[in-house]
């Protein structure tokens, strides 16, 4: 039995409930059904294993490949959260800047549609384990550029 890391008296002991409330950088999302979680004993704190936040936060990402329309900025900055990526990964590998993520992310610009349909194919990999798309766009992305690099050439201006 673990401590209780907020009043340092008590222990955590299991609590099952059942429609828990979690929050996102979406907001406030319900994840239905059962959920095993553990409350102190002498203060009532609750805490959700981290394996049950995983978990969770796979189910939510599920939904949101699922989902019609294309993906919105509070939606981007859940799956940023989520991914195993860094920000600045999910750019190089979708022939973006930085920046313009931190924009999408943000809501100052529009998602670019390509972009929405890359993103969900790197997390659709991410759910199964894999990560064949985001390793395949930066060894694509890596050659073209390799490619597009000119050498000047000093001459006589034939």
């Amino acid at each position: 039995m673990n401590k209780c890391e907020v009043c340092e008296k008590g222990f955590l002991k299991e609590k099952k409930v059942r429609n828990c409330e979690y929050n996102t950088p979406m907001g406030i999302v319900t994840i239905e059904g059962e959920s095993k979680l553990e409350q102190c004993d002498n203060c009532g704190e609750v805490f959700v294993p981290g394996v049950l936040i995983d978990y969770w936060n796979r189910l939510i990402l599920q939904r949101l490949l699922e989902k019609k329309g294309f993906i919105e900025a509070t939606e981007l900055q859940f799956i940023f959260s989520v991914l195993p990526f860094s920000q600045a990964e999910i750019a190089a590998a979708a022939g973006k800047e930085r920046s313009t993520l931190t924009k999408y992310k943000n809501g100052e610009n529009p998602i670019d549609p390509l972009f929405d349909d890359t993103l969900r194919n790197i997390a659709h990999d991410y759910l199964e384990g894999k990560d064949d798309t985001i390793v395949r766009l930066k060894i694509r992305h890596k050659f073209l550029f390799q490619k597009e690099k000119i050498k000047k050439v000093s001459g006589s201006g034939h």
